[in-house]
């Protein structure tokens, strides 16, 4: 028997194996990032009922910032 009023989500942000959220009763999360630097992105979702902890799964993965930070551009000047 599962309750669903039991059933939470164990978000992890990847890499680095960040626990973002624990204990989420939503079947959605959603989080802003402040970086501009190109990154590749996913989580590991992991449902709970209860003390029951189920499979996990991984989502699908997103790139987020600029390519190329301009700040960053090796400049030379030519004679």
């Amino acid at each position: 028997y599962m309750n669903v009023e039991d059933l939470t989500y164990k978000v992890t942000r990847m890499p680095g194996n960040v626990v973002v959220k624990e204990k989420l009763k939503a079947a959605t999360y959603s989080e802003m990032f402040d970086s501009d630097e190109l990154a590749v992105y996913y989580y590991n979702v992991t449902a709970f009922n209860d003390t029951i902890e189920g499979a996990s799964a991984n989502s699908n993965s997103i790139k987020i910032g600029e390519a190329l930070d301009p700040r960053r551009i090796l400049r030379i000047r030519l004679l």
